[in-house]
């Protein structure tokens, strides 16, 4: 539902933002269908970027006109996680509101923001590249954070959407090599482009001995799942080494059949990974100013269209990322 409301005024520590792009993601249909909880009525929308109009008494670090990305997790930094700067471990982020979610989001001409949830935004980097960054590319680094990513690897892209096309980018620039898997053919092209060194469909027979037939045997070091169904599942752990990684990234209340004697035999090491921290957004929007990461936003709607963009990602016709365009 499209409606008008008022403007909103900011507290003592908020900003409001005039949002230029909001990125459309499927943790948007996740809450429209109910497999992510919203606090309802709630105006979607979690990667957000625009300009700073008006701020409250006690905003500091910021002014009016600021270039600002929303970083839309909410640890408390006051936990000791928090304080040993783990705030993805933080004790209460679970209970805590998250823009898009249960605070109101950025599907909306203006948002009020916590100004200690803000990253300022380089001018090189585009208003849709910088939104997708608030989500997209921060699940993607931490997802490879969580999993060690280091020169040499292989690791398994599983799922190769718009947050496996930033993690395919992001793992190159850790210097690992890149299997990317996937059903569309156009998303593994786009994906090749990004730098991928091999791409596979999981239709494919006997996808992990096609996957340790390309590593001489060892199999994968690592495999980022951003589905997360049983087909992915039994794939993705067929895939690794001993000692391997199985990242578990995308939302899904999927139950999985897990054999425990062959994880213990093979050390497997099994990992959720959950969006990311503060400073690994800042190290996106540099690495998107120096021109090393390349945007994945391939679809733009007006935000009066939002409902064609939400249809257009449940049909799969967004071949990398979806951005609402707000305001020029």
């Amino acid at each position: 539902m499209i409606e008008d409301i008022s403007i909103p005024e900011p507290g003592p520590f908020d900003v409001v933002i005039g949002v230029t792009n909001a990125g459309i993601c499927h943790s948007d249909i996740h809450a429209i269908e109910g497999t992510i909880q919203a606090k309802l009525p709630v105006t979607l929308g979690h990667e957000v970027a625009g300009k700073i109009t008006k701020l409250g008494g006690q905003a500091k670090g910021s002014k009016e006109g600021d270039y600002v990305v929303v970083y839309f997790p909410n640890p408390c930094n006051e936990c000791l996680r928090c304080l040993k700067g783990d705030t993805m471990n933080c004790i209460n982020i679970n209970r805590r509101p998250i823009y898009g979610f249960g605070e109101d989001g950025g599907f909306s001409e203006y948002m009020l923001v916590d100004s200690r949830r803000l990253v300022r935004a380089p001018a090189e980097v585009s208003p849709e590249f910088a939104a997708s960054l608030g989500c997209a590319g921060l699940t993607a680094q931490h997802a490879l954070e969580s999993a060690e990513v280091s020169p040499a690897d292989t690791v398994v892209i599983y799922g190769a959407g718009g947050v496996g096309m930033y993690a395919t980018q992001l793992a190159k620039l850790r210097g690992a090599t890149v299997i990317a898997v996937g059903r569309n053919s156009l998303r593994l092209e786009l994906a090749r482009s990004l730098g991928a060194d091999i791409t596979l469909s999981p239709s494919q027979d006997a996808l992990a001995k096609e996957i340790r037939s390309q590593t001489e045997g060892r199999g994968a070091d690592a495999v980022l799942d951003f589905v997360v169904n049983e087909e992915s599942f039994q794939n993705s752990v067929r895939q690794l080494r001993n000692g391997g990684k199985y990242v578990i990234v995308g939302v899904s209340t999927s139950k999985l059949q897990f054999n425990a004697g062959v994880a213990v035999a093979k050390q497997t090491k099994i990992i959720g990974s959950n969006s990311g921290t503060k400073s690994e957004l800042s190290t996106l929007l540099e690495l998107g100013r120096r021109g090393a990461l390349r945007s994945v936003v391939t679809d733009t709607f007006q935000l009066t269209d939002v409902n064609d963009a939400l249809d257009s990602l449940r049909a799969g016709r967004i071949r990398g990322r979806a951005t609402l365009r707000v305001s020029a």
